[in-house]
């Protein structure tokens, strides 16, 4: 499937410019207006460069332990606001995550019983 022509591509983003969705007197244009820096102003000239498979990037080292120390100070500051609170349930189990050998993460369940 061949690309559609550049002139084709411009005559639709400038159908759906600002001033066309002001005109079009659409409900969404000020909401639009609120997050309009994350649209472009001009039409990529190209496409992004392929990076690959997920599998061939290089993996950010996780680092258990502050991650653990933001989630625990996240879920603390919930109770102190009275979000959350902690479970009196007997069935309730504590639950953490551990990473796997291929290097992702699976909850884990501690359970006393």
């Amino acid at each position: 499937m061949a690309a559609e022509p550049k002139s084709v591509r411009e005559a639709r983003f400038a159908a759906q410019s600002w001033s066309a969705l002001q005109d079009s007197n659409n409900p969404v244009y000020s909401l639009a207006r609120e997050f309009e820096d994350i649209f472009p102003e001009k039409i990529p000239a190209e496409l992004p460069a392929e990076r690959g498979p997920a599998r061939d990037r290089p993996r950010a080292r996780v680092e258990v332990l502050r991650d653990a120390a933001v989630t625990t100070a996240f879920f603390e500051g919930r109770r102190k606001a009275g979000h959350v609170r902690e479970s009196i349930s007997p069935h309730s189990s504590p639950t953490f995550c551990v990473m796997k050998a291929t290097g992702g993460r699976r909850i884990a369940t501690r359970s006393t019983s």
